[in-house]
């Protein structure tokens, strides 16, 4: 089985499941499993919940340039599926949902802020559009994690 390809396919091999691991030629993007690193730095990874439905959580502050590219690579090609952009892409380590939430509702809370002090009808209608999406973010979020009624 062939493992070593250019970022692009790495990307979407990674997406489509089609085999276990791959990278690049130089190996500073790659992936094992569920988990797509960028060097050793783990940039993205896949999860699937109890009902069977599957969410990429991405890291939001990439580590280094290397890993913005790959990033916007990954987001380039991701299509329709279910994504979001949080600080701790290891959702399953201690803390980790509290830090990815407090994430989504400070940007959800910046998005508000900027709202209120627009006096644009154009900017206004964008920052209420994007809120909207924060909002369907944390709802998305703690549904899939099963997170509802804890603190």
């Amino acid at each position: 089985m062939q493992t070593v390809f250019n970022n692009r396919a790495v990307v979407r091999l990674w997406l489509s499941r089609a085999q276990d691991h791959a990278r690049n030629k130089q190996a500073s993007l790659s992936f094992h499993g569920d988990q797509l690193l960028s060097d050793s730095t783990t940039i993205a990874r896949r999860y699937r919940n109890a009902a069977g439905m599957q969410l990429i959580l991405v890291a939001a502050s990439p580590a280094d340039s290397a890993a913005a590219k790959h990033i916007a690579l990954l987001l380039a090609e991701i299509g329709a599926a279910a994504w979001l952009q949080v600080p701790d892409v290891n959702a399953t380590a201690a803390g980790a949902h509290h830090e990815n939430l407090i994430y989504l509702m400070q940007r959800l809370h910046r998005l508000e802020e900027r709202a209120a002090k627009t006096r644009s009808e154009r900017i206004l209608r964008r920052y209420s559009t994007l809120a909207a999406a924060a909002r369907a973010d944390i709802a998305a979020y703690t549904s899939f994690f099963n997170l509802k009624g804890q603190k």
